[in-house]
């Protein structure tokens, strides 16, 4: 066995082998197998191809490639062997008695059961059928069309990222002024000119072109790709103000494939379909053994209410 430092060593141990310490504990290490080729020995103790077959089974996908190079499985087989001889002097200097130790190993055998439990119950990565997923696909045709734009002008009314409350509220009302006037039939293009504090846009009469959804923020897309050509919105609260938009024309773009959608709709339905799960198993499991927390969530630190006072 080659020798290295303590410090790498130690990193070995914590960041790859740890967690295995907590699912196998001192089983992890079986007798010798006749049907089993030994691979080390520490003292009585093998640790055989039958234990490293298994561990890698339970190991993490990306830890698992690691097998495959060379020298892989060598540099797993040292780190069992040098987790379960560090393992052991510790017990021998009754580390382990230690109350914090003790409240860590209870922690971490928690968290394995915990995962565990969710996996064997179907609640992890539960399964998602082809026919939820085109439901979905029918259910949300318009968020998978590519391409589609809309031919927008705008007005912006702008407010500083340290604006008051009533200085909101008046640029608030400024920009509802504007959209008053321009469903009275004045032209938009004259009051971009006159209003707008985009300096791009004002002098073009606020024209932009055609724009898709990812050109522009957030909550005007929002609003913009649910209107009607000709019609002007209600003021538009972002970041950097107000925006009165006015949809000149809009262009459908492609609808994308069931094939092509469906490989961000099933990753998204698992994760809503895990939390749904988790949700409910978890309020099943508080009623079933009486759960009480007391602490609230807006409760306020003692050290934060004493510099609260100062």
């Amino acid at each position: 066995m080659k020798h290295r430092s303590l410090e790498k060593i130690l990193l070995i141990v914590v960041a790859a082998i740890a967690v295995m310490l907590f699912v196998y504990g001192n089983a992890a290490y079986a007798d010798d197998k006749a049907d089993s080729k030994v691979l080390a020995r520490i003292g009585d103790k093998v640790i055989t191809e039958a234990d490293i077959a298994a561990r890698i089974d339970a190991i993490s996908p990306l830890y698992k490639a690691t097998m495959d190079k060379e020298g892989g499985k060598k540099a797993f087989v040292e780190k069992m062997v040098y987790l379960y001889i560090y393992a052991q002097e510790a017990r021998a200097e009754k580390i382990d008695q230690d109350k914090t130790v003790k409240m860590k190993l209870d922690d971490m055998a928690n968290s394995v059961l915990a995962k565990e439990y969710l996996k064997k119950k179907g609640i992890v990565s539960p399964e998602v059928t082809k026919e939820e997923v085109e439901k979905f696909y029918r259910e949300h045709e318009k968020d998978f069309m590519k391409g589609t734009s809309v031919k927008l002008s705008e007005i912006l009314v702008k407010t500083d990222a340290g604006a008051t409350d009533d200085q909101a509220k008046a640029a608030r009302e400024k920009a509802q002024k504007i959209t008053d006037e321009v469903k009275k039939g004045t032209d938009f293009a004259k009051l971009a000119m006159k209003y707008s504090d985009d300096e791009k846009t004002a002098s073009k009469g606020g024209r932009l072109g055609y724009l898709t959804k990812e050109q522009m923020p957030p909550e005007v897309a929002k609003t913009a790709f649910s209107m009607k050509s000709g019609d002007t919105s209600d003021p538009i609260k972002t970041a950097q103000g107000f925006y009165v938009i006015k949809v000149e024309d809009k262009k459908e773009g492609t609808r994308e494939s069931f094939d092509e959608a469906k490989k961000r709709i099933i990753p998204m339905l698992g994760r809503q379909k895990e939390k749904e799960l988790v949700d409910k198993e978890t309020k099943r499991l508080e009623k079933k053994y009486n759960v009480k927390i007391y602490l609230e969530d807006s409760e306020v630190k003692p050290a934060a209410a004493a510099e609260g006072k100062n």
